[in-house]
């Protein structure tokens, strides 16, 4: 003969709801701090950094005279190429 359940209180949640929102607020958490997880770097080929060197030569001789707004603005284009890529060549895994 099977046992009667005990019914339960009206105020309380069931057990699968209160796992669901704990698994919710779980999830909730590892977005919030999802920024200190290490960065990924990815590798650059080289082409990359002779290009923003390039881009920067041209940019200071023959840019900057003509048009100084557009001038100052490839400029900080390019010297952030010339980080990312040098960013790149520290950080980046080596492959084997």
């Amino acid at each position: 003969m099977p046992r009667k359940r005990k019914p339960r209180p009206k105020g309380r949640k069931s057990n699968k709801k209160r796992i669901k929102t704990k698994k919710a607020k779980i999830s909730k958490m590892r977005a919030r701090f999802m920024y200190l997880k290490k960065p990924s770097i990815a590798p650059l080929h080289g082409s990359f950094l002779i290009t923003a060197l390039i881009g920067l030569i041209i940019t200071v001789l023959f840019v900057i005279p003509f048009t100084l707004s557009w001038g100052i603005t490839l400029l900080i284009f390019f010297i952030i190429m010339i980080i990312a890529a040098l960013i790149s060549m520290t950080k980046a895994p080596i492959k084997e």
